[in-house]
C-alpha cells in the first residue's frame, strides 16, 4: 500500500530544512563582541565637553567601548575610587594631592589636555564682589594683599595664578588666607556678600559677572607664566594602562576626535552649547556666555606647565618630593591616535 504524506508532514520537513539552513548560515557569522566598559570620575564643569560630545555623538561607542561616568564634587574625592581600581579614567584638576599622591604610592598617568588658560579661554578666574570694585575698595590685585580669599579646591591652579599675580603686584602669596568652598557655593557667597573675592569655574564666571554679582579681577591669561597653564587633564590609572592597553587608547581614538569635533564645530556654537547643555543640566545660553575650554587640537597635554606648578609647589613646602615629570605622563595614547 502507497505511502501517504499528510500536508502536515511536508510542513514539518519544510520547516526542518529551513531551520538547518538558517543554523548553518549563522554559524558562519562570527559572535557579536560586547562592548568594553570603562569607568571615569568626572564633575558637572564644562571642560568636560570633550566627554561630552563623545558620549553624544556616539564615539566611545565607535571605538567598542561604554562608558560609564560618575560625578564628583571634586578631583581630590576621585582618589579612592583610583586607588581601588574602582575607576578606569578620571578628568581632574591639576594640585598639590595629584603629585602628593603619586609620591606616596597612587598609580596614574596624565594623557591628554582637558583644559588650559590660553588666550580667550580663562575657564578659572578671580572675582571681586561688585559693590567692592565700584567703592574702589578692592580695584585692583595690589589691593588683594593680606584680604581673605576663597578657592574651590585646595593647592589647585588658581593659587598658583594668585601667587603670581600678587608678586606682580608687589606682594606675597599667604596660604593662611586662603579658604575652600564648592563654586556654586562661593557664587552664592559673593551674591550675599558674605565673601569679598572667591575663585570661579565657568559658567559661574560668566554668571556672576553678568548678573551684577562680581567683577573678574585675575584670568590665567592675563599672565605670561599661566598662560597654557594645564588647569586641568585626563589621568588613566596604571591599572587600565598596563591590563587594558588597547581598550585604554580606544578611548583616546574616540576622546582626541571629539575633541576634534569640538574645534571643527565650533567651541560656543548652538550645537556644542546643547551637548554640553544636556550633561550638565545648565542652560545653552548660560553655556555659550561663558568662556569657552581651551584644549589644544590635538589634545596634547602642556606637560612644562605640570613642572613649573609642582617646582613652586615644592619651593612652598606644599610637596615634599619632587617627581620626574617624564613619570607623571604618558604621550603614547594621543600620538597614536592622531596618527
Amino acid at each position: 500500500m502507497p505511502r501517504q504524506h499528510t500536508p502536515y508532514l511536508s510542513l514539518y520537513r519544510g520547516l526542518a530544512w529551513l531551520t538547518l539552513v538558517l543554523l548553518l548560515a549563522m554559524g558562519d557569522r562570527p559572535a557579536v563582541a560586547q562592548p568594553s566598559q570603562v569607568n571615569m570620575g568626572i564633575q558637572p564643569f564644562i571642560s568636560y565637553v570633550p566627554i561630552f560630545v563623545a558620549l553624544d555623538q556616539g564615539m566611545f561607542g565607535e571605538q567598542g567601548l561604554e562608558v560609564k561616568t560618575e560625578t564628583f564634587a571634586s578631583s581630590q574625592k576621585m582618589t579612592p575610587g583610583i586607588a581601588s581600581g574602582q575607576l578606569d579614567v578620571v578628568g581632574g584638576a591639576l594640585s598639590a594631592a595629584f603629585y602628593n599622591s603619586i609620591a606616596t604610592g597612587l598609580k596614574m598617568k596624565i594623557v591628554a589636555d582637558k583644559g588650559r588658560w590660553s588666550k580667550g579661554h580663562s575657564i578659572t578666574q578671580f572675582l571681586v564682589r561688585r559693590d567692592l570694585y565700584e567703592n574702589g575698595t578692592i580695584k585692583s590685585v595690589a589691593d588683594l594683599i593680606g584680604r581673605k580669599i576663597v578657592n574651590n579646591s585646595p593647592l589647585t591652579g588658581p593659587v598658583y595664578l594668585l601667587a603670581i599675580a600678587l608678586k606682580r603686584a608687589g606682594g606675597a602669596y599667604d596660604h593662611s588666607k586662603i579658604s575652600y568652598m564648592e563654586v556654586p557655593k562661593i557664587y552664592q557667597g559673593l551674591k550675599s556678600k558674605a565673601i569679598e573675592v572667591g575663585t570661579c569655574v565657568e559658567p559661574w564666571c560668566s554668571r556672576a559677572v553678568s548678573d551684577g554679582t562680581a567683577v573678574s579681577l585675575i584670568k590665567g591669561e592675563d599672565y605670561p607664566e599661566t598662560l597654557d597653564f594645564q588647569v586641568a587633564y585626563v589621568i588613566f590609572t596604571d591599572k587600565f594602562i598596563s591590563e587594558k592597553r588597547e581598550t585604554a587608547q580606544r578611548f583616546m581614538n574616540a576622546y582626541v576626535r571629539a575633541v576634534q569635533f569640538y574645534h571643527e564645530k565650533g567651541e560656543q556654537s548652538d550645537l556644542i552649547a546643547q551637548i554640553v547643555s544636556k550633561h550638565t543640566k545648565i542652560p545653552p545660553a548660560i553655556v555659550k556666555a561663558a568662556a569657552p575650554t581651551g584644549i589644544a587640537p590635538d589634545a596634547m597635554p602642556n606637560i612644562k606647565s605640570v613642572a613649573d606648578f609642582q617646582d613652586w609647589l615644592y619651593e612652598q613646602g606644599f610637596v615634599k618630593q619632587k617627581l620626574e615629570i617624564n613619570g607623571l605622563w604618558d604621550p603614547s595614547f594621543v600620538k597614536n591616535a592622531t596618527k
